[in-house]
């Protein structure tokens, strides 16, 4: 028989410690064995209640001062012991059959590298909502799509058909094996990397193992207030975009270095895709630059990252808007806000 796979979850917060007690029991009160995995939280803030609460529950606690998402995951990863690492967000909480889940996926896999789930919304209070709320069309497209094995050679040429299934969406569904930080440590530890879901599902690409994608909902996604997905003010927008830019960049010098050309492709559709949603909420952007995105769209149709996120839009009408846009931003209003609305876009 085939041993159990060594599992570390690794419970993040950052200032924030309201749902992080609801977050680490969710975590404990699995129906694998609690002997059969550990759980760690790493945190930047320090609770008398909580900290007693956590050392009472045998979890470790791993400490740390910086502002930025990746060196979060390094320091968090380096000090786990499994061989399988699951993240969960402080908001978020686990299905109490996540680890059995994890657990024969993996054992049964010894290629696969990355394995990514679907969720339940809940809102502030943890109370169910109804799952088309929160990106329903992605939702959707893993129910028509099911469950999706992409082996490591073929995973880019498989996926480019695919709709937008967002498999990199959501720390608190991603699962990875370590490699994937430890041997990129470089590009994920980097201040400038604030989107480590994305970076984790290229690090899988490059990785050369087995993705796997599936329409099971593994994880209770908590919708608040205070979530990052939730619209904020012109400034808060403008800091999550520049931040998201230079993640992007990053994604992108790893792919340069690393990744055949058709991986290169993705991760400049990537990066391109932003920037268009970036320029099409700022009215300061000048037509040169609109002109530049035009062209370089009509280079990159033909990734998976280009063909599911205009899908429903339709190439052609994202060049339509970009033009009318170059010509008149008031022109393109309508449009640009129909764009907007076809794409959830990324999200940290």
């Amino acid at each position: 028989m085939v041993p159990p796979v060594s599992m570390s979850v690794i419970v993040t917060a950052h200032q924030r410690p309201t749902y992080l007690r609801a977050a680490v029991e969710s975590a404990l009160h699995q129906s694998l064995p609690r002997s059969e995995y550990e759980v760690l939280v790493t945190k930047d803030f320090t609770d008398p209640d909580l900290d007693r609460f956590l050392d009472a529950a045998g979890v470790r606690v791993v400490p740390y001062r910086e502002a930025e998402l990746g060196p979060m995951y390094v320091r968090a990863a380096s000090e786990a012991k499994g061989d399988v690492l699951l993240f969960l967000d402080d908001d978020d909480l686990f299905e109490p059959t996540k680890l059995a889940q994890t657990d024969r996926i993996f054992r049964n896999s010894p290629d696969l590298s990355y394995f990514h789930h679907w969720y339940h919304p809940i809102d502030q209070a943890g109370r169910p909502l109804d799952p088309s709320l929160h990106r329903d069309r992605e939702r959707r497209h893993r129910l028509q799509v099911g469950s999706l094995w992409l082996p490591g050679a073929e995973a880019v040429a498989r996926l480019q058909p695919l709709p937008e299934l967002a498999a990199d969406f959501c720390g608190s569904c991603t699962v990875v094996r370590r490699d994937l930080i430890s041997d990129r440590r470089s590009y994920c530890g980097d201040p400038e990397m604030n989107a480590p879901d994305t970076f984790l599902f290229f690090s899988a690409l490059l990785s050369g193992g087995s993705l796997a994608i599936d329409p099971m909902p593994l994880t209770r996604y908590r919708l608040h207030l205070a979530n990052h997905s939730r619209p904020r003010s012109p400034e808060e927008r403008a800091l999550w975009h520049e931040r998201l830019d230079r993640s992007y960049r990053l994604i992108l010098r790893m792919a340069e270095a690393e990744g055949p050309p058709e991986l290169v492709r993705e991760a400049e559709a990537l990066l391109l895709l932003h920037r268009i949603d970036r320029a099409l909420e700022d009215p300061r952007v000048s037509r040169s630059e609109i002109r530049a995105l035009y062209r370089e769209g009509r280079r990159l149709i033909g990734t998976h990252r280009w063909n599911a996120r205009t899908r429903a839009f339709g190439h052609r009408g994202l060049l339509v808007l970009l033009s009318l846009y170059a010509i008149s931003p008031r022109l393109a209003g309508a449009t640009r806000n129909r764009w907007r609305n076809a794409g959830s876009g990324p999200a940290l």
